[in-house]
């Protein structure tokens, strides 16, 4: 269908350009196709940041250990900041990078490529001990967290899910059992990720009133 076809690569982006045989009245068509570049390679080695900063594992919290070029931070002082989100960040070397992820490098690991990031297991974004760190999808992301899943739909209560396959859970007499529903349908997708306290509280009301 083409007599020529040219592929060029630059700047992340990729253009296809071709000519047809026949005059068409198409001059040419491009079309651009975007790559994903790994973003995180810009964050410093554990080399360098171990060189600057000192990880507390009880707290989580990093504090300097040296100055850098500019000298303005105070040595033993903490090095995290508050940034959106219920997140801290640090600054270094003229750049600002989430703690989340200066300590998953500083202890040894890599960061994962995107889509995939950091999930805090206890859902507390300031919490950085490295124990409540681990790698997850975007879905597992959205499913450890305490949304409600649940809804008021035409008398009844409605648990249904955007990140689950089966979307539509069921209709329920109570808010309590669209939860219970919502919390035991996500905990069949991602057990390791899914928020079960509703369930949990539950089960222990239904324990001690036995």
């Amino acid at each position: 269908m083409w007599d020529k076809e040219i592929v060029s690569k630059s700047l992340g982006v990729l253009v296809f350009t071709s000519y047809p045989r026949k005059n068409l009245g198409i001059a040419r068509i491009r079309v651009d196709v975007n790559i994903t570049m790994r973003s995180y390679n810009s964050h410093p080695s554990a080399e360098e940041l171990n060189e600057y900063l000192r990880y507390e594992p009880s707290t989580g919290h990093l504090f300097w250990k040296k100055q850098t070029d500019r000298g303005r931070q105070v040595i033993g002082a903490r090095a995290e900041r508050k940034a959106g989100g219920g997140y801290t960040e640090i600054f270094l070397r003229g750049c600002t990078y989430r703690t989340h992820n200066v300590v998953w490098i500083m202890n040894g690991r890599e960061l994962p490529i995107e889509p995939n990031s950091l999930d805090h297991r206890d859902r507390d974004r300031s919490n950085n001990r490295i124990e409540n760190l681990r790698e997850a999808t975007p879905r597992q992301q959205a499913i450890n967290c305490l949304s409600r899943g649940f809804g008021w739909d035409k008398g009844k209560w409605s648990a249904k899910s955007r990140i689950l396959d089966r979307r539509y859970i069921g209709r329920f007499p109570t808010a309590l059992q669209a939860r219970l529903a919502y919390e035991k349908a996500t905990s069949e997708v991602e057990p390791e990720f899914a928020s079960t306290f509703f369930t949990d509280a539950f089960n222990e009301l239904i324990a001690s009133a036995s």
